[in-house]
């Protein structure tokens, strides 16, 4: 790797590793599904703007989306930004910036499970299955059993339910990408943020969601970081890095972003932490390195 391209990794962590706490900010003076709805509907028709804007500057066709470009934006907008960011800030409402970060690091092991599932690859070696017990373990130490709050269980029923459901829209375009060229990244993302963002802003209004009389600074501050840092710098700069580097590396945002979270949940946002907290979070991320390691070194034996 380049020296431009760790630095862009090093900035990627704190760009996705800050996102929690800036939801969190966010979500306690803003509605939480107009908050990432609008955020995402606002960044999506700038993307595209700008693209329509590059086109023009190449004289070439201003960008256009056919029946199936529009049929995968609703998939990946459903499960990547209504579900995902809209389950986030709703969740964030109950539980800590630092517990949603870790609960979204069992992706990765959702995925180990379903490639083999949907068929997309071998059988779990056994080290991956060890550490799928690590992580599911983790799981079961994060989560507080004396909590009374039922809306704390239900924050952390809503983040482990999005990071499912993310993982069967990541499987399911990853099979579609098999049977047609997908437009590019940008164009897709942009698609992606107008359909997900316009579902959330209709459930916010079928919700009934209003905007306060008084928004704080801390939430603006949140909110417009979640702007500029999520949706117009962390995202292209994901795609860069998964253009210009192997694989490995960038997959490590996995594992890295929650530690970051946790961190800035912790010295930013006054967050406890407790051994029960760090114990958990060792044996996530411990669990998602090793998916990620005992994977590539499978997918060489494949190779060979």
């Amino acid at each position: 790797m380049t020296g431009r391209a760790v630095l862009g990794l090093l900035a990627l962590y704190l760009l996705w590793g800050v996102n929690y706490l800036a939801v969190r900010w966010a979500v306690a003076a803003l509605p939480p599904f107009f908050m990432a709805g609008s955020r995402y509907l606002a960044a999506g028709l700038l993307l595209w703007a700008a693209l329509a804007a590059a086109a023009r500057l190449r004289r070439a066709a201003p960008p256009r989306a056919g029946r199936k470009e529009w049929g995968l934006a609703a998939v990946g907008g459903g499960a990547f930004v209504f579900c995902g960011d809209g389950g986030i800030a709703f969740a964030e409402q109950y539980i800590d910036s630092s517990l949603a970060a870790l609960l979204v690091a069992t992706i990765p092991l959702w995925m180990a499970l379903g490639v083999w599932a949907w068929g997309l690859g071998p059988r779990p070696r056994p080290p991956v299955w060890l550490a799928l017990a690590l992580g599911f373990g983790g799981i079961a130490l994060l989560v507080d059993p004396v909590t009374p709050a039922a809306h704390y269980r239900l924050g952390v029923a809503v983040m482990l339910g999005l990071s499912f459901v993310w993982t069967l829209a990541s499987l399911y375009l990853k099979q579609e990408e098999k049977k047609w060229e997908p437009p590019s990244p940008l164009r897709l993302a942009a698609l992606q943020m107008v359909c997900g963002g316009g579902a959330l802003l209709a459930f916010s209004a079928a919700a009934g969601e209003t905007l306060p009389a008084r928004i704080d600074a801390r939430a603006w501050t949140g909110y417009g970081y979640l702007f500029v840092g999520d949706c117009l710098l962390g995202f292209p700069l994901y795609l860069w890095l998964l253009r210009t580097c192997p694989p490995l590396p960038v997959s490590t945002y996995a594992f890295m972003c929650p530690l970051v979270a946790l961190l800035a949940g912790i010295t930013l946002g006054g967050e406890a932490f407790s051994p029960r907290t760090g114990g958990g979070a060792a044996l996530i991320l411990a669990a998602v390195a090793l998916i990620l390691f005992f994977s590539t070194f499978q997918s060489k034996d494949e190779e060979k």
